[in-house]
């Protein structure tokens, strides 16, 4: 993995990202933007199992029954920002450009090719269901696992070497 591959899978990052010049409102944006102000609330260094501020202060069991990285990372960015907006774009920032990079890893080990790894890479952060999850869904797991996904093959690529 070079420099000038970084380079260019975050300025199409960047790109993608100033595109949409402002945080969509998606079907689950309210559900993750609340949490994470939740959480930003009352983090200590981990979440809370259940986050008083939500459900007219009653409380929620968000981090029993729903993986709780994305509120985890984003609480911490917002108390860095104090700002939701930013705070949600940085997101998705971070989602598409750790998503091109993972590629970027996988692909640049199977085809031995910089160009090729690169190439699959913005091609593979240009995904309309990438896009979808994120901007119109504002699924914050669901788009992380794009994030994984490759790593996952990466694993297998390094499990199958070692057994032959």
């Amino acid at each position: 993995m070079n420099k000038r591959s970084i380079i260019i899978i975050l300025l199409f990052s960047l790109l993608f990202i100033i595109t949409i010049p402002y945080l969509y409102i998606g079907d689950d944006t309210i559900f993750h933007t609340s949490n994470i102000i939740a959480n930003a609330k009352t983090l200590n260094p981990l979440p809370n199992k259940i986050l008083p501020l939500i459900e007219n202060n009653l409380g929620y069991g968000i981090n029993i029954f729903y993986p709780p990285l994305p509120h985890l990372l984003g609480s911490y960015i917002n108390r860095i920002t104090n700002n939701i907006s930013i705070t949600m774009r940085l997101l998705q920032f971070l989602t598409i450009f750790l998503s091109g990079i993972s590629m970027l890893l996988y692909t640049n080990k199977i085809f031995k090719n910089k160009k090729i790894a690169l190439l699959s890479s913005i091609l593979y952060i240009s995904m309309p269901y990438l896009f979808t999850d994120i901007f119109t869904r504002g699924a914050l797991n669901e788009s992380l696992l794009f994030i994984y996904i490759p790593l996952i093959f990466l694993s297998y690529y390094y499990l199958e070497i070692n057994n032959t």
